[in-house]
């Protein structure tokens, strides 16, 4: 077994190589190819992917999304993957991860198996992060029930009925809107120094033209791509994201970026006056309504309080969520630390 780096730089050739097009297995999609390359936070050489090379075929891989810390660089883990069949290469392919980036490695959004992981490796801090809140608009049992008992998958089309049945006695009351309210594709000098007034205490202290980047840059789409050698996310027949600027008397006083994915409604970035949030949480109530989305998620911390307290949900529950990162870059840690819902590469997809 070999291990092979791939460096953002090399993307775009590696996804038309003979290893990629022959290999049992897909490591990354094109179009998440060619987004990765046109990360601004990336230099050329940063590496993107870490494949496991068995007799020409990729058994494993783990990749990289390049980012900054206080202008030093920092990578996300985006993937990690290993066939059933070589599943003692796992924890070297990780510890590769490590080494291959430099020890500056910060991971969010991770599976119970994947943090016990992380948690039994002694180079790797945990941070404590606010739980987040997830409200049901509508009746969902056909996804939640088989996710919690896997013996009830057989039984989703029954229970996609009873949620079809249940939901037509749903009734939901839209908000008044003051503020004035316009979808955008790219920000304005304004937008852009509203954002940098606002993003001074987040970790990554992300800026427009990396969200404009994300914007552009699906990591998901509706492509006719046959990818079911591919073990994450590559198309959604739901996907949407929008950018929305809101202002008072011509004043910018708040951004939202919005992300819809199969109904599933989640504010990955947002910027405001504190002053307005009462007409943002409005605002986003009826874009999930007219979008027909079955559940609203929030991890901020002033966004997620509205939605606990000001409005009607069938259901609600509390989410948690990880962050950690490797002890050689504690220093770079400020806390507490404050992450935009969409940090890492949850925003993507």
């Amino acid at each position: 077994m070999e291990f092979k780096t791939i460096t953002i730089s090399e993307l775009p050739n590696f996804v038309t190589s003979t290893l990629y097009k022959s290999s049992k297995n897909c490591p990354i999609t094109v179009h998440r190819a060619i987004s990765q390359s046109k990360n601004p936070r990336a230099d050329k050489d940063d590496p993107a992917l870490t494949l496991a090379i068995i007799d020409n075929n990729i058994v494993g891989y783990i990749g990289y999304l390049p980012d900054t810390v206080n202008n030093v660089k920092v990578y996300w883990n985006s993937c990690w993957w290993v066939d059933d069949n070589y599943k003692a290469i796992a924890i070297p392919l990780l510890l590769q991860f490590v080494k291959t980036g430099n020890e500056q490695i910060v991971l969010t959004d991770l599976t119970p198996n994947t943090k016990q992981i992380i948690s039994n490796l002694p180079f790797f801090s945990f941070s404590d992060m606010e739980s987040g809140f997830r409200g049901y608009l509508k009746f969902n049992l056909h996804e939640v029930l088989p996710q919690k008992k896997q013996q009830l998958k057989s039984f989703s089309p029954l229970l996609k009925v009873t949620d079809s049945v249940a939901n037509t006695f749903v009734f939901k009351k839209k908000q008044n809107i003051k503020l004035q309210t316009e979808e955008i594709v790219s920000f304005t000098d304004a937008d852009k120094d509203f954002i940098s007034s606002k993003n001074t205490q987040e970790l990554m202290q992300r800026n427009s033209s990396e969200i404009e980047w994300i914007y552009n840059n699906p990591w998901v789409g509706n492509n006719n791509i046959d990818y079911s050698n591919y073990h994450f996310t590559s198309k959604c027949d739901n996907f949407k994201t929008s950018i929305i600027r809101f202002t008072d008397n011509n004043n910018v006083v708040a951004i939202i970026y919005l992300k819809q994915h199969n109904h599933h409604l989640t504010i990955p970035f947002i910027y405001f006056e504190d002053a307005y949030l009462d007409e943002l949480s409005k605002y986003i109530y009826n874009y999930a309504l007219d979008s027909k989305s079955v559940t609203i998620t929030v991890f901020n911390t002033s966004l997620k309080k509205c939605f606990e307290n000001d409005f009607s949900f069938i259901t609600n529950r509390k989410l948690n969520r990880n962050f950690a990162f490797h002890e050689s870059i504690q220093h770079l840690i400020k806390k507490p630390v404050i992450l935009q819902d969409g940090d890492g590469d949850v925003a993507f997809c």
